[in-house]
C-alpha cells in the first residue's frame, strides 16, 4: 500500500518474508528500498510528482518521504539546493524537534541515522497521511508504516499475535471511527498530527511540533475576518493547482451540491486555472447531480457523473475498503467514492482537488445541545442501538476533551483526522487526494473565530457572496436554497426541511446523495449482503460473548450506518485475524 513502512529489531528476522509483505504490489507503484543489519526500510509511492517522494541513501543517512510538499520548489530555491534530501536534513539539524514545520502540504516521512542507529518519523501538520507504529521495548523490536494492515501483517511475520483492543472496537461501534491514538490492536498505536517520532536505543520519544489551539480568540472584525478567510483560501487554492501545472498535468476535482468543492474550483478560476475536469457521485437525480451539472455547464467545466443507485457498491466493495483502511473507519463512507476511484481516467491528473473538512471547520464542528454530552460529540454514528455502548468508554472519551482547549478542536481531530482524513488517504492509494481547508495558515486562523461567525456558517457563507458571488447563486443542497438569503432564515427552513425529508425518505431516494436507509428498505440483495457478511464474521467475537452479544444487538437494532459500524468491525478481525 502507499506510504513509507519499515522494521527495526535486535533479533534476526526474516527479509525475505516481510518482502513479500511490503513489496508485492508494483502495478502503478514507484518502490523504493534499503535494507540493513537490523531491518528494513520501504517507501511505496503512486509514480507521479516524484521530485516531491524522495528515497535516497547518503553515506549512512536514509531519507524517505511520501506526499506532496507545495512549497518544495521555494523552499529549494531559498536555501540553494536542488537536493530534497539535503533540505531536509539541514532543517533536522538545526531544529531536529519541529523540522517538519517548514514543510507545506500532506506528507510523511521518515529518516533513519544508521551510524547512531537511530529512527526518526514524522507527519505533516494534521497528519493527513498517517504512521502507525508497533514498540516491543522488551524485545527491542520497533515497526512502522502508513497502513495499520501492513503493521498487523509485520507483527505477524515476527510471531505476535494481534490482540483486539476493546476501547477501539467500542469507538469505531459509537463514533464510527477511533478516538486519540487508538487502534484495533493492542500495542499498535497512531502518530499524532504534526509529530516527531525518535526510536533510538531501544528508546522511543514523541514531540508534537504543531497542535491547533482556540487562544487566543480573533478580534478581527467581521470584514476583516471575511477578507482573511479569501485570502488564505485563495493562496491555498493557488499552490495547490500550481503543483499539477509544475509537473505538466490537468486539474481533477470533486464536485457536489454543496459549499466546499465549489468553493475551491470557484477560487481556482477565479485565479486564472483552466481545464478543470471535476466528478460528483450521488444517487441520480439528486440535488448533488443537478446542481453540480449545472455549475460544470455554466463554468466551462468538464464534468463525470457516476450514479450510487442501489447501494450495491456497498456490499461488491465492503472487504477492499476494509483491507486498506484496516477497519479504522466505519466503511460505508468512503465505499460511496472507491467503485469510482478504479474508473476514472487518472493518468494525465495530478492532484485530486477536494473540499474535505470545509464545511466542518466552519461551523459543523462547533458543540451544540444535546441531551447527552457524549453522544453530542458523534458526527456520523447517531443511532439509539449504538448510544447504549457509549457507556464503556466514557473516561476514554473524557481523557480526550482534556488534551484539547475547545470540543470543536476535540472534533477536528478526533472526526476531521481520524475518520475523514483517513478516509481521504485511501483516496492518496489511487490519486494523491488534498484540500485547502487542511492548510495550517487557514486552520489556525479560524479555530479561534468566534462561535458567532460559525453558526450556519455565518463567515463562510459572507466570503462567499463577498468574493465569489457568481456561485453564491447556485442553490446549496444542505438547505435547498442558494447561499444569499439572510441566515435566521436557515433554522426554520431547515427545521421543516428536515420533517419532510424524513417523511420523503419513506417514499424516494431523492432525499439524499446516499439514502442509505431506503437503499437498505428497498434493495433486498444489500439487507442480504449485510446479513449474510453479518453471520460469517460473528463467530471471530466467540471468546468475548459480551462484545458478541452487543454487536449482535446494535446490528440488529441499529440504524443502516450502525449495522455498518459492526461489519466493519468484524470485517476487519477476520481479515487480520486480530485475536478478541
Amino acid at each position: 500500500m502507499i506510504g513509507i513502512h519499515g522494521i527495526l529489531s535486535a533479533s534476526s528476522i526474516n527479509k525475505k518474508k516481510i518482502q513479500d509483505i511490503l513489496l508485492k504490489e508494483t502495478e502503478g507503484r514507484f518502490i523504493s528500498y534499503q535494507s540493513f543489519s537490523k531491518g528494513l526500510l520501504v517507501k511505496t509511492s503512486l509514480d507521479k510528482f516524484r521530485k516531491d517522494k524522495m528515497f535516497r541513501k547518503y553515506n549512512k543517512v536514509v531519507f524517505g518521504i511520501d506526499g506532496i510538499l507545495l512549497n518544495l520548489k521555494q523552499l529549494l530555491n531559498k536555501n540553494e539546493t536542488n537536493d530534497i534530501g539535503i533540505l531536509i536534513m539541514k532543517f533536522y539539524e538545526k531544529n531536529p524537534s519541529i523540522f517538519p514545520s517548514k514543510l507545506l502540504g500532506s506528507f510523511q516521512g521518515f529518516i533513519y541515522l544508521e551510524k547512531e542507529d537511530t529512527l526518526i518519523l514524522f507527519t505533516d501538520h494534521v497528519g493527513s497521511r498517517p504512521i502507525f507504529y508497533f514498540y516491543d521495548e522488551a524485545e527491542n523490536a520497533f515497526i512502522f508504516s502508513s497502513s495499520f494492515p501492513n503493521i498487523v501483517k509485520l507483527m505477524q511475520s515476527l510471531g505476535y499475535i494481534p490482540r483486539l483492543n476493546r476501547e477501539a472496537a467500542y469507538s469505531l461501534l459509537t463514533f464510527g471511527h477511533m478516538l486519540g491514538d487508538l487502534t484495533l490492536v493492542e500495542g499498535v498505536k497512531r502518530l499524532s498530527p504534526g509529530s516527531v517520532l525518535l526510536y533510538h536505543d531501544g528508546e522511543l520519544a514523541i514531540n508534537q511540533y504543531y497542535r491547533l489551539s482556540g487562544n487566543p480568540p480573533i478580534s478581527d472584525s467581521e470584514e476583516e475576518c471575511t477578507h482573511k478567510i479569501a485570502s488564505k483560501i485563495a493562496k491555498a487554492v493557488y499552490m495547490e493547482f500550481a503543483k499539477d501545472l509544475e509537473y505538466g498535468y490537468q486539474h481533477l476535482a470533486t464536485l457536489s451540491g454543496g459549499l466546499d468543492s465549489r468553493t475551491v474550483i470557484a477560487f481556482a478560476k477565479k485565479l486564472g486555472f483552466k481545464n478543470i475536469t471535476c466528478f460528483t457521485y450521488s444517487q441520480s437525480k439528486y440535488l448533488d447531480e443537478k446542481i453540480a451539472r449545472r455549475i460544470a455547464y455554466e463554468n466551462n467545466l468538464n464534468f463525470i457523473f457516476f450514479p450510487l443507485d442501489y447501494g450495491n457498491h456497498l456490499i461488491q466493495c465492503m472487504d477492499d475498503v476494509v483491507k486498506i483502511n484496516g477497519g479504522l473507519v466505519f466503511y460505508a463512507g468512503i465505499c460511496n467514492l472507491y467503485p469510482w476511484l478504479k474508473r476514472l481516467p487518472l493518468k494525465n491528473y495530478g492532484l485530486l482537488h477536494t473540499g474535505i473538512l470545509g464545511g466542518e471547520i466552519f461551523g459543523e464542528y462547533i458543540e451544540f445541545s444535546s441531551t447527552n454530552k457524549y453522544d453530542g460529540l458523534r458526527y456520523f454514528i447517531g443511532g439509539k442501538a449504538s448510544r447504549e455502548l457509549i457507556a464503556y468508554i466514557v473516561n476514554l472519551i473524557d481523557k480526550e476533551l482534556k488534551r484539547y482547549d475547545t470540543p470543536e478542536i476535540f472534533k477536528f481531530y478526533n472526526i476531521g483526522v481520524n475518520a475523514q482524513l483517513t478516509n481521504m488517504h485511501l483516496i492518496d492509494n489511487f490519486i494523491d487526494a488534498i484540500s485547502p481547508y487542511i492548510f495550517p495558515e487557514l486552520l489556525e486562523y479560524v479555530m479561534k473565530l468566534s462561535r458567532e461567525y460559525k453558526i450556519y456558517k455565518k463567515i463562510y457563507v459572507k466570503m462567499i457572496n463577498m468574493y465569489l458571488p457568481e456561485y453564491a447563486k447556485y442553490i446549496w443542497e444542505r438547505y435547498r436554497i442558494p447561499p444569499k438569503y439572510p441566515l435566521h432564515l436557515n433554522k426554520y427552513y431547515n427545521l421543516t426541511l428536515s420533517i419532510y425529508t424524513q417523511f420523503l425518505s419513506k417514499f424516494t431516494p431523492y432525499y439524499s446523495m446516499n439514502p442509505f436507509e431506503y437503499w437498505y428498505k428497498k434493495n433486498n440483495a444489500l439487507k442480504r449482503g449485510l446479513t449474510l457478511a453479518f453471520k460469517d464474521s460473528i463467530s471471530m467475537l466467540n471468546d468475548d460473548s459480551k462484545l458478541k452479544d452487543e454487536c449482535q444487538y446494535v446490528f440488529e437494532e441499529g440504524n443502516f450506518l450502525e449495522k455498518t459500524a459492526v461489519i466493519t468491525l468484524l470485517k476487519a478481525l477476520k481479515l487480520f485475524r486480530i485475536v478478541a
